[in-house]
């Protein structure tokens, strides 16, 4: 990726470790019978916006237009749901940092018996420390079609006692104890509405993308053996040369967000 080529030109020690590719997925046969039947009922609406008559699975195994690539990104299956301990860092330039440690719980609407209508996805996070903000927690009901409803998100400050409505739980808003170094959506590579860019499929495209990263998968690495001051430590992570969608989404002239251009 551009990313990746200016990050080996400008530190010198950065390195892409490339292996032979493994097509290492398994899915659902029921997910993969509603693939086939998807292809020919499963339709945006909205202008792109929206989605209905997909079964789960892929919504669109042969997709036509940027839009339909980022719902297969959207839609894809992530089991019935999932509880994890995710940690992030933001490291400064001398390489040092504070550990956030967060538990989230996530759960699919399609998996579920009695989903609220209109829902993907259910997902809750707490943060567990440091103590300076441990206890903060969001809780997030994700509709499917945003132009119907848009993201129900909810907050609670522990300092506060309260739960809040969190409208502005979305788009390019800076999540907590992130320093303003990422934005909400994009988190997951990109979530939320698709409302404010024009998404162009540029085609596909072989590329050297991180996959199978084995060693970084280690739970005996201790964080600073991962942290480097201006990137990770390269000899844990694994490319391979993959058939990849590449979808230009540029900013609509009429919306407002932090970045003009994306590339996904």
């Amino acid at each position: 990726t551009a990313s990746t080529a200016e990050l080996v030109s400008r530190f010198p020690g950065y390195k892409v470790n490339v292996y032979p590719t493994h097509r290492s997925v398994w899915l659902p046969q029921a997910n993969l019978d509603n693939s086939k039947t998807n292809a020919t009922v499963a339709k945006t609406t909205g202008g792109g916006v929206g989605i209905e008559g997909a079964l789960p699975g892929v919504p669109f195994p042969i997709p036509q237009t940027g839009h339909e690539a980022m719902w297969n990104h959207l839609t894809r299956y992530r089991t019935g749901g999932f509880l994890d301990y995710p940690t992030e860092m933001v490291v400064q330039a001398n390489g040092s940092f504070t550990p956030v440690r967060r538990m989230r719980k996530f759960a699919m609407a399609s998996s579920m018996t009695n989903p609220e209508p209109n829902r993907l996805y259910y997902f809750w996070n707490s943060v567990t420390s440091p103590e300076s903000i441990a206890g903060s927690q969001t809780l997030v009901h994700e509709p499917l079609d945003q132009t119907k409803e848009s993201r129900l998100a909810w907050q609670y400050n522990p300092g506060q006692r309260r739960v809040l409505r969190a409208p502005e739980f979305s788009y390019d808003t800076p999540p907590g104890a992130s320093d303003g170094l990422r934005t909400n959506d994009s988190a997951d590579m990109y979530n939320g509405a698709p409302d404010k860019y024009d998404w162009k499929l540029v085609g596909k495209k072989e590329m050297l993308v991180p996959y199978n990263t084995y060693k970084l998968a280690d739970t005996s690495l201790k964080y600073e053996q991962i942290i480097q001051p201006n990137h990770f430590n390269q000899d844990l992570l694994r490319y391979e040369p993959h058939r990849v969608w590449v979808v230009e989404a540029p900013l609509k002239p009429s919306e407002r967000h932090i970045y003009a251009k994306r590339v996904f």
